[in-house]
């Protein structure tokens, strides 16, 4: 076994102790002050064990930084994360679940878990004395999965790294990501008198109510990343099929017409995915998470939906 490898078997323990105490912060991207709070927890950690830990954008960012150098080698991760409704887990969310050899809480993958990967990282590095020619920032958000004005402020105050990575995704490695859009469309209601689904508008909806001539029909999916869609089952797109005798909504045909089945639009390597329903002052209001292929502007985007949308 490598002394790396040994490191983390030594003190796995202790990561799963500090992973839990990150993960029972509920870090809502949109509670800002709870997201920060996680931030603190890590920076804690981090002087803790002896690296340099700062923050910067008015406490919105942090960074652990080990090595030396004039240039610096960053990795980005992030400690905010989307909504989770407890009812839809198997596990409580907010709260680190061990069984049959898988962690589980809401952000283990998406990016608390990366964060502690990394810090333990850094301990290591630091433990057996291994230095570069570069000095090594970790740089935390804490609005990740929603405006990214955090790190706006960041790179006005602090100057950017040379190079990096971030370990916020799936191997292998990807050099660059689509763009993102998340467009909303409106609809006017006719027969449902009230409609809800979806919790973020970066995942696949699991559940959606819709209630038609004071009926209330619920419809069950299988949540999922958005970027992904065809790994889960979207409660929305079931909820259009099924009520086509139902309710002859145009926002459901909008949803039969173009997303039975078909997650890519009409350009290759675009994936659009429905992610949110809403009825307000007599319109069904669909959010569209769009990941865009290069070259596909967002005039090109919304010119297309519009023209689907009629």
């Amino acid at each position: 076994m490598s002394d790396c490898k040994r490191f983390f078997a030594d003190n796995f323990d202790a990561f799963k102790d500090d992973l839990k105490g990150l993960i029972e912060i509920p870090s809502v991207t949109s509670d800002k002050e709870t997201s920060v709070k996680a931030l603190d927890y890590v920076i804690g950690l981090a002087r803790e064990s002896g690296l340099k830990a700062f923050t910067a954008a008015g406490g919105r960012v942090g960074v652990v930084e080990y090595g030396e150098g004039g240039e610096a080698f960053g990795i980005l991760v992030h400690v905010d994360v989307v909504e989770a409704e407890a009812s839809e887990w198997r596990f409580p969310p907010f709260a680190l679940t061990e069984s049959e050899g898988r962690l589980y809480g809401r952000g283990v993958v998406d990016d608390k878990g990366a964060v502690m990967i990394i810090l333990y990282m850094l301990k290591y590095l630091r433990k057996a004395g291994i230095r570069g020619n570069r000095k090594i920032q970790l740089i935390i958000g804490t609005q990740e999965e929603s405006e990214w004005d955090d790190i706006d402020a960041y790179k006005v105050e602090m100057s950017t790294p040379c190079c990096g990575f971030t370990p916020d995704g799936d191997f292998p490695i990807s050099n660059a990501e689509k763009g993102y859009i998340d467009l909303e469309l409106s609809f006017p209601a006719k027969a449902v008198t009230a409609v809800k689904g979806g919790n973020a508008p970066n995942t696949v909806p699991s559940l959606i109510s819709v209630t038609v001539e004071n009926r209330e029909y619920i419809f069950k999916g299988k949540a999922a990343h958005s970027s992904s869609p065809w790994s889960g089952v979207n409660a929305i797109i079931k909820a259009a099929s099924e009520l086509e005798g139902v309710a002859r909504e145009e926002a459901f045909r909008f949803l039969r017409e173009n997303f039975d089945d078909n997650f890519y639009g009409d350009r290759e390597g675009t994936v659009v995915c429905p992610s949110l329903i809403s009825l307000d002052d007599g319109m069904i209001n669909l959010t569209l998470n769009v990941r865009t292929a290069p070259g596909a502007s967002n005039a090109e985007v919304i010119a297309y939906f519009e023209e689907k949308g009629r």
